[in-house]
């Protein structure tokens, strides 16, 4: 017996509201993509054969969309919605590898496990939120019709694979889970750690000290460390592209228009009116609220509304970075002022500036792409810039984040110029492609300086353990230590085992480490750290009993030691399988066509 029969043997009709609630009917945007895609790829991408459906993905990116718009009132700029494509991108390849994952691992939810999540005693959340009466039990009478409605057949098909795909993604959190093992041990050290103290003296000596006059080498040696330490070496693959800004700084002009439009403003704020309204209706950059201050603490920029009467508005006042406010008395007193602040910020003209950028920007776009990109911008009297852009960062020096940008150039050829402006947030940008560089290993001569740092970095090391080991030798105190090396002793005093800064040292690790397994009183050897080698002597060591940890705050430690593990688990877990997949983008060749 299938899960709908199961319902009907007990059930009747459905809420409306369970409907809505759930997001079943969600609107697919209009696009014009269709034409385009079937000169290319059918679908936008493929993750181990399977197809990634450009239905799905402008669902995803259009609900992001649509809920940047209800919470903040504006459409998304074109960066955001860049953004949004590439977080849908992610979210589709990820199902994809996990449900495979899960086909795999043979996880499987049956119909009666579906059921007791829908009309069990103790439903599903989303179930309950709607049956629940008011002693917190479950109107099952009401559950049962509100499932049994013939012609909500398909509402209830589309719920039951919702909380089928539930309950097997909370199984395969369980498997993961069920492989993280926290041992009594490590919740008895985490105990200890989080509770013991101890103060030591040390003295430091920075890897800096020894100069360059001192460390010899030879290319050879320069050359078998590179190999050595090849990996440090990698680069994601990186465009090299040339590009044309159309500023869209407000002009002159436009700063005229605000102050202008902040005058008319004026004389509806002006008297006893409904002030709140005024600011939502005007989209006020300050929200509004009533500012009760004394006088004499009256900031310099809002020192003109104390010239005013009540009720009465300032002049436009300009606060220098393009915002401009108009202040309005609202209450006052022989020491006390109340005020409401409207501002605005000076933009760009839509009509104007920003039309008449795009139309240049345009204009541009289309003739270095018929001819050559840098003398078509030398007859305009464009200046070319470049830039690099690296795989996986969207933010380029020159342009700041600039997801669009990197979007291109992945798709993009050597030579190729954008069809299309790009919008950023202060400019329009025409972009050619110059070079592309393949991930892997920098070559030696490309990153022999900082090869040549590293290498000196690790012969002081060596250099600065040799010379202290040779100082403490036969020395019986800390003060004898520094004396031999011509430093002072410092003190670090109760410091927590588990700390990750210390204060005078700042983060060395492997310092205090070191240091919590010295004994009262003794004289470690030589400690390196990140940037210098110490020398420590513990003073005072405040370690708690493992007898003292109670059995509540043992069960607490473990579960969140086994969160902590969990999480990072569960990352690195979907970085290997996304690693071992077969996924293929071809987005950059089916939505460029747009």
């Amino acid at each position: 017996m299938g899960v709908m029969e199961k319902f009907r043997a007990s059930t009747k009709y459905i809420l409306w509201l369970l409907i809505i609630s759930f997001g079943v009917l969600w609107a697919l945007a209009d696009t014009q993509v269709f034409d385009a895609m079937k000169a290319g790829p059918r679908s936008l991408g493929e993750v181990n054969g399977k197809a990634i459906s450009f239905e799905a993905y402008n669902q995803k990116v259009q609900s992001y969309s649509e809920r940047y718009r209800y919470e903040t009132g504006d459409a998304a700029t074109s960066e955001m919605r860049a953004y949004y494509e590439d977080l849908a991108w992610e979210e589709l390849v990820n199902e994809i590898i996990i449900k495979q994952k899960m086909d795999d691992l043979g996880i499987t939810v049956t119909d009666d496990e579906v059921v007791e999540m829908i009309t069990g005693p103790n439903p599903d959340p989303f179930i309950s939120q709607y049956f629940r009466r008011e002693d917190g039990s479950i109107d099952q009478n009401a559950l049962q019709q509100a499932i049994a409605a013939p012609e909500n057949t398909q509402i209830w098909l589309t719920i039951e694979q919702q909380l089928r795909d539930k309950r097997r993604r909370e199984k395969l959190a369980q498997y993961l889970q069920s492989s993280i093992k926290v041992s009594d041990a490590e919740v008895v050290n985490e105990f200890v750690a989080r509770n013991s103290s101890l103060s030591f003296e040390y003295v430091r000596v920075p890897f800096s000290d020894t100069p360059d006059s001192t460390i010899s080498f030879s290319e050879s040696e320069l050359k078998d460390f590179y190999k050595k330490e090849i990996d440090r070496y990698q680069r994601k693959k990186t465009w090299r592209f040339n590009y044309v800004e159309f500023d869209l700084t407000p002009t002159s002009e436009d700063t005229v228009r605000t102050y202008k439009e902040l005058e008319s403003l004026k004389a509806e704020l002006s008297g006893e009116v409904s002030d709140s309204l005024i600011f939502l209706q005007y989209a006020s950059q300050t929200p509004y609220t009533v500012t009760k201050v004394a006088k004499k603490e009256v900031k310099e920029l809002y020192k003109p509304v104390l010239a005013v009467g009540l009720n009465e508005v300032t002049d436009v006042i300009a606060e220098g970075n393009g915002l401009l406010h108009v202040l309005k008395k609202v209450a006052e007193t022989k020491s006390e002022v109340s005020f409401i602040d409207y501002s605005t910020r000076v933009i760009a003209d839509p009509l104007g500036t920003v039309d008449e950028r795009a139309k240049e920007a345009d204009d541009f776009a289309y003739f270095a792409t018929e001819g050559s990109f840098s003398e078509e911008a030398n007859r305009r009297g464009y200046v070319v810039k470049s830039a690099i852009a690296t795989d996986d960062t969207p933010f380029i020096a020159g342009l700041g984040q600039s997801r669009q940008t990197l979007n291109w150039l992945k798709g993009a050829k050597v030579e190729e110029v954008t069809s299309n402006p790009i919008e950023l947030p202060k400019a329009y940008v025409v972009i050619q492609l110059v070079e592309v560089q393949e991930a892997g290993a920098r070559s030696f001569e490309e990153v022999r300086p900082q090869v040549e740092r590293m290498f000196k970095t690790e012969k002081r090391k060596i250099l600065t353990e040799n010379k202290i080991k040779a100082s403490i030798a036969g020395k019986s105190s800390i003060a004898d230590v520094a004396s031999a090396l011509g430093k002072e002793v410092r003190k670090a005093e109760n410091v927590r085992y588990n700390a990750e800064v210390i204060t005078g040292v700042g983060r060395e690790p492997f310092l205090l480490g070191a240091a919590t397994k010295l004994d009262k009183g003794t004289i470690s050897g030589v400690i390196n750290g990140e940037f210098a080698s110490f020398v420590v002597l513990v003073t005072e060591k405040n370690e708690v009993s493992t007898n003292a940890v109670a059995e509540d705050v043992k069960l607490q430690i473990k579960g969140e030691l086994e969160q902590k593990r969990n999480t990072a688990i569960s990352q690195v877990w979907i970085e290997e399988l996304k690693a071992e997949a077969n996924v293929k983008d071809f987005r950059a060749l089916v939505l460029r066509s747009r």
